[in-house]
């Protein structure tokens, strides 16, 4: 793996036989050790009760697993902390994640600690209370994967920077330009229309149409990169406001009871009836007739009209008018009722249909899906959830929140009609099974052939087959996507992720500027120096983030500067020894 490469670069030189402690062989724990040992870096598990894989992963790793339970004085001396160099702390518990880290804590309190915490706001907090913990969460660590599938299904890499999500797309180019031209876009690579691929091309670097350029861009961005229409071809935008009425009369009428329909149906015939019946029988025209008919039926009865002198057989029909439509306005009345309680309702516990258009529809609120939906939502209003209830919780909130949310089975076609899969641009998958998450992509494909599907698979092996063997466009791992977070962290904070295009490295890194750092009173420019980098957020310590930052921007005391950069860049900088980069001194 090309990222344990750039693990392996930066542990060359330091203390080797300084190991990593991991509690906790699940899917993540895994997933961790795997790139912790590709890394050069001895390991130390521990779990109650390691599964077969966890022991079959750990021997070719050449790695131990204590069984035993970390609360105990005993286990606890059996991992050596006074020698680790880290300890990362990742069951699926998050309370017994951070009983463990405090303990690890009270024994060494300048270990490097990783926790795995699926609460945002408790970690900002431990993390500001502990200056050597980095806390990490499942969800937040995901959710940006998940969220630029949904939005372009090309995006090759996405994270959450300073509260916002960017992702490395490709930009096809329509006409003669320069890179520079490109507002908003963090240059990476072009890949000419010859197929050849240029890295780092400085800004004055000539693009042709049929190029097409990779570069970091923002979630809006994401968006507009992956509005296909449901032919194929580029979106032409929504629906005329004729379609939307029409469809909006049809799905009410889909979810309309059907005995009000009944009677509405009567009703109106009953009244077609009488007008024809006034004008035959009794010589009124066609309007006077109707607004006899209307009087009568709503036994208003002003007197203008009357069948005082008619035939009895029209005065009998008069009768029997009047007795029917009371009946008929008063069941009318009774589901007109009942529609307005079980709307208000539907609020409080969820709709029964939606008519989005050029959607996202995420099947299942756990912390996962939750927060998919809610970084959804501002770029897609008409975003919606069908979650079956088990997260009463979550799709409560999300309901409070203004979010839609239909109650049903998403592995029952009829739920995603209702979410109106038809027009969906894409289906996220999100629920906590692995094999529900399946069937129900494979419920979404056959409701539309055409919708974008992403499946959340935690088990990387069971996804890659069904990577290979199902039609599904995208199917994606949280282990996976979080595990180097995990390692990187261990290591230190400096490197967030590392990806490979075609053969090149690319390094996601942050700087961070402290007290007595050279970088203090330097500028952006100063810190890419002509390098094969390039700024892509400067979050000072004051003030709102700058994106791609002008090469004048000072840089002060708490600033953070994320770049991405090639594997010899990040070499320099840690060996600047005058660098601001701060690798060491947690």
């Amino acid at each position: 793996m090309t990222e344990t490469r750039v693990l392996a670069a930066r542990a060359n030189g330091r203390a080797k036989s300084a190991h990593v402690i991991l509690l906790g062989v699940g899917m993540v724990g895994l997933e961790v050790l795997t790139r912790l040992r590709a890394a050069g870096l001895p390991v130390v598990a521990i779990d109650l009760a390691p599964s077969e894989l966890a022991q079959l992963t750990a021997r070719e790793n050449d790695v131990e697993i204590i069984r035993g339970d970390i609360t105990l004085p005993e286990t606890m001396d059996r991992l050596r902390i006074d020698e680790a160099r880290a300890f990362i702390s990742c069951t699926n518990d998050d309370k017994a994640n951070l009983n463990a880290a405090l303990l690890v804590h009270d024994r060494r309190a300048e270990l490097r600690t990783v926790v795995r915490l699926n609460n945002d706001h408790l970690a900002e907090q431990l993390e500001s209370r502990f200056p050597n913990w980095s806390v990490l969460g499942l969800p937040a660590l995901a959710s940006p994967s998940f969220v630029s599938a949904a939005l372009a299904p090309d995006t090759l890499r996405s994270w959450r920077i300073a509260g916002t999500i960017y992702g490395v797309a490709e930009i096809p180019v329509e006409e003669t330009a320069m890179v520079r031209d490109h507002a908003g876009a963090s240059a990476l690579y072009i890949r000419r229309e010859s197929g050849d691929v240029e890295s780092w091309p400085p800004p004055p670097t000539p693009l042709q149409p049929g190029d097409r350029l990779g570069a970091v861009v923002d979630i809006g961005r994401l968006r507009e990169l992956g509005s296909i229409g449901l032919d194929g071809s580029v979106d032409q935008g929504a629906p005329s406001r004729f379609r939307l009425t029409t469809r909006a009369i049809a799905a009410w009428l889909a979810d309309a009871d059907r005995r009000l329909l009944t009677a509405l149906g009567l009703a109106i015939g009953l009244a077609w009836l009488s007008v024809f019946i006034f004008v035959e029988y009794k010589g009124l025209n066609l309007v006077a007739a109707m607004y006899f008919t209307v009087t009568t039926m709503a036994t208003v009865g002003y007197g203008d009209i009357n069948l005082l002198e008619d035939a009895p057989g029209l005065k009998l029909f008069g009768m029997a008018l009047m007795l029917t439509s009371l009946f008929v306005v008063s069941v009318i009345t009774a589901f007109v009722t009942n529609w307005v309680l079980s709307d208000r309702l539907s609020r409080l516990f969820g709709t029964t249909r939606t008519t989005a258009f050029d959607h996202v529809i995420i099947c299942g609120l756990g912390n996962v899906g939750y927060r998919i939906l809610e970084e959804l939502r501002p770029v897609i209003p008409g975003t919606a959830a069908i979650d079956m209830g088990g997260s009463q919780s979550l799709a409560t909130e999300a309901l409070r929140s203004g979010a839609t949310v239909i109650t049903g089975d998403a592995r029952q076609e009829n739920a995603f009609h209702r979410a109106n899969v038809h027009d969906a641009r894409s289906v996220v998958i999100a629920t906590s099974d692995d094999l529900l998450n399946l069937e129900i992509g494979l419920s979404a494909r056959e409701a539309n052939p055409r919708v974008r599907i992403i499946i959340r698979l935690f088990d990387e092996g069971f996804a890659a087959r069904v990577r290979a063997t199902f039609d599904v466009d995208n199917v994606l791992s949280p282990a996976a996507i979080a595990a180097p977070a995990f390692a990187a962290a261990a290591m230190g904070r400096s490197v967030v992720d590392t990806f490979t295009i075609e053969g090149a490295t690319y390094v996601y890194v942050r700087v961070y500027v402290e007290q007595g750092s050279a970088w203090v009173g330097a500028t952006v420019g100063d810190l890419l120096r002509s390098r094969d980098a390039t700024a892509i957020v400067l979050e000072p310590a004051i003030g709102n983030p700058r994106v791609r930052p002008s090469p004048r921007a000072p840089l002060r005391v708490g600033d953070i500067v994320h770049l991405i950069c090639a594997p010899d860049v990040l070499a320099s900088l840690e060996l600047d020894e005058e660098g601001g980069l701060d690798l060491e001194s947690v």
